[in-house]
């Protein structure tokens, strides 16, 4: 069983359950129109609406779309994204980190 593990700057922290199986969509490693046709099915249309370039160090849920970097794609289909100003990390079910996202 695989957990995503999310630290906040503010220090929070959640962990989600994965399942046995995942799927790792990142903005840089697939084609662009494979990448707007995920970021619309999680984004809604807002995401097309909002389709423009952030300045990164913007650190707003307001921009999460943009600065979004990558899914995370659970067992059983749940969509997790994965932002720049966040700790992201693959756990085992045995509490070592398996990725560093």
């Amino acid at each position: 069983m695989y957990t995503l593990r999310r630290i906040l700057e503010d220090g929070y922290e959640y962990n989600f359950l994965l399942g046995n199986s995942y799927t790792v969509i990142q903005k840089d490693r697939v084609k662009i129109n494979e990448w707007d046709d995920v970021s619309k099915d999680y984004w809604g249309e807002s995401y097309e609406k909002n389709k423009t370039t952030v300045d990164l160090k913007e650190k707003s849920p307001e921009h999460a779309e943009q600065a979004c970097y990558g899914f995370i794609k659970a067992e059983y289909g749940t969509m997790h994204f994965l932002l720049p100003w966040q700790q992201n990390y693959i756990m085992t079910s045995g509490g070592k980190t398996f990725s560093h996202l």
